[in-house]
């Protein structure tokens, strides 16, 4: 039971440090770039208790990894639509859009 708790506060931690951008890394206008890795993510990460009562259906997002045409790579989260590697995008405020 420890080692589920923790399995699941360190994967809450990394997931909430995973959103939209690194703030280093963040395009200051729209850029372009070619979608890496795609991999599901918990939507919910605001508490054990929720997790616990939504483990049978959980919600879940995209976190994307994109390769901007500049060679940097950007970590988004994309909740609406869904992304598949490979795929050209233009990032627009932190939103992800198909070319």
């Amino acid at each position: 039971m420890k080692t589920l708790l923790a399995t699941l506060v360190l994967g809450s931690a990394l997931a909430a440090c995973a959103m939209p951008y690194a703030l280093s890394e963040r395009p200051s206008g729209p850029a372009w770039g070619v979608i890496e890795s795609v991999r599901e993510v918990p939507l919910d990460i605001h508490g054990f208790r929720e997790a616990i009562e939504h483990s049978i259906n959980p919600q879940t997002a995209q976190e994307l990894v994109v390769r901007l045409d500049d060679e940097r790579a950007v970590t988004l989260v994309e909740e609406a639509r869904r992304f598949a590697p490979g795929e050209r995008v233009r990032i627009v405020a932190g939103v992800v859009e198909r070319e």
